[in-house]
């Protein structure tokens, strides 16, 4: 289990000279959609999850402005892509150095040989998609305040 981390560059594909003004509005085009991204991830979850998506800091360049949009939590990677038979490995989650996973429900000790885990939430890769989605009246809305 992991950190989720989407990384987001906007490129510029202009020929020729960049001047400061170019680079700028590179560097506004970026933080609005990086803005964007993580507004959308905290609203597709709760709690610790959504607290603690941060967007990194950027760097910017005549050529591209990079940064990383992050959900900094232990167990995030296994929200975002699930866990268990519906996670990468397609498994159960077993023990590890136990003969059974313990857990406490209403009060009462409940043993099991395994769990199936939990199928994906997507949480971050839905604000990416979302963003896919309406780019073009996105891109409209933060050109006009450039």
């Amino acid at each position: 289990m992991g950190i989720v981390e989407i990384q987001l560059v906007v490129k510029n594909n202009s020929f020729g000279v960049v001047n400061e003004i170019i680079k700028q509005r590179i560097g506004f085009i970026g933080i609005e959609l990086a803005n964007i991204i993580a507004e959308q991830a905290r609203n597709n979850t709760s709690g610790s999850l959504a607290t603690n998506i941060i967007i990194t800091p950027f760097e910017i360049t005549e050529k591209e402005f990079k940064c990383s949009i992050i959900c900094n939590v232990e167990y995030a990677e296994a929200v975002e892509d699930g866990s268990g038979i519906y996670g990468p490995n397609h498994t159960p989650i077993v023990a590890k150095n136990a003969k059974a996973l313990h857990f406490i429900k209403d009060g009462k000790d409940i043993f099991v040989k395994s769990v199936k885990g939990q199928p994906p939430q997507f949480f971050m890769k839905k604000a990416v998609w979302n963003l896919e989605d309406n780019i073009g009246e996105i891109m409209g809305s933060i050109l006009m305040r450039l």
